[in-house]
């Protein structure tokens, strides 16, 4: 197995220690076993349904952390918007607390993945991931708000400029030199890369733009 070259497990730092206080057919002794810290604690995750159930019952803190235009142009209703690249957990609890619990989404469950592990560190005791992001509320016919000015969304955005850049690509590589080729073929092979990965470098530069930043008021904070 050694010669194999396999990478290490994904949290294995995580999961080993998890299962040293706490694993099946050994009861925590302890208080101090009992209790693990937030760097270590996984964090829970629940469906859409299981979110519209939640939120159904009780007031809850629905944590975007889409860009601004994704958030305008749909989101689950009572929910606010904190930018991943502008999340700054300290602020979080002075507004929210680390006590009470908070649902973190994004559009697909990447981002809001290292939000949520993030807070966790953080401090916060209750942080849930919502599977699916947005795409999966949608997909389970759950209902969404939308505001009136908003703008492009990121995906469309993703899909026009790379569309582009490969069209002008084989048109320099049919009409002055075969470089343009290789931008097309790079440009496809970025693209092929981040469905497998679900991260798309090519978003995340463009939600840095200033047309991405503005256009829907952002909430943070809210009920204790």
């Amino acid at each position: 197995m050694d010669n194999l070259g396999l990478p290490m497990p994904k949290r294995i730092h995580e999961a080993v220690p998890a299962n040293l206080t706490g694993g099946v057919g050994r009861a925590p002794q302890t208080s101090e076993e009992m209790m693990v810290s937030p760097e270590r604690a996984s964090v829970r995750s629940v469906s859409p349904l299981q979110l519209a159930e939640a939120a159904s019952a009780a007031n809850v803190q629905i944590l975007d952390v889409r860009t601004p235009v994704e958030f305008a142009g749909r989101r689950l209703p009572g929910s606010f918007n904190v930018p991943l690249d502008r999340l700054d957990p300290e602020m979080l609890k002075s507004s929210i607390g680390v006590d009470n619990e908070i649902y973190v989404i994004c559009q697909t469950g990447t981002r809001s993945q290292i939000v949520a592990e993030m807070l966790r560190a953080a401090g916060f005791r209750r942080v849930v991931h919502v599977d699916g992001g947005t795409n999966a509320w949608v997909g389970a016919g759950l209902s969404v708000e939308r505001s009136k000015d908003a703008g492009m969304s990121l995906e469309r955005q993703v899909r026009i400029i790379a569309g582009l850049v490969v069209f002008f690509g084989v048109l320099i590589g049919v009409l002055l030199h075969p470089v343009g080729y290789f931008i097309a073929s790079a440009v496809g092979a970025g693209l092929a890369f981040s469905g497998f990965a679900n991260l798309c470098g090519l978003s995340i530069l463009l939600a840095k733009m200033p047309w991405n930043r503005t256009g829907t008021r952002t909430t943070a904070g809210v009920q204790g």
